[in-house]
């Protein structure tokens, strides 16, 4: 299961709109491989932390590896579905739309 798709992204403040973020939100980026060797699962807790203490916190995962379906799993079990967004890999153009987000 997608949590989202990285098809047709558009503008700065159209993604900020898809994404449903508030000015004041603080987004987290993470670009790399979905891998123990690359912590993501350590990631993926930390996480669930920081959005259970700070309600401005949004996360978006950009990239793809063995981990991503647990990352999924997750992301949904912990209730934390509207909070974060795993587009997968991006092209540089996308990818810098959601740097500038």
């Amino acid at each position: 299961m997608a949590i989202a798709e990285p098809a047709g992204l558009g503008k700065t403040e159209d993604l900020r709109a898809r994404l449903s973020l508030e000015p004041a939100a603080r987004v987290y980026l993470y670009a790399g491989d979905f891998s123990y060797q690359d912590g993501v699962d350590i990631l993926t807790e930390a996480l669930i932390t920081v959005c259970r203490t700070d309600e401005r916190a949004h996360f978006v995962l950009v990239g793809s590896g063995e981990l991503r379906g647990m990352v999924e799993e997750v992301v949904l079990g912990a209730g934390l579905r509207a909070r974060c967004c795993l587009p997968g890999d991006l092209s540089a153009g996308d990818f810098a739309n959601f740097l500038a987000a």
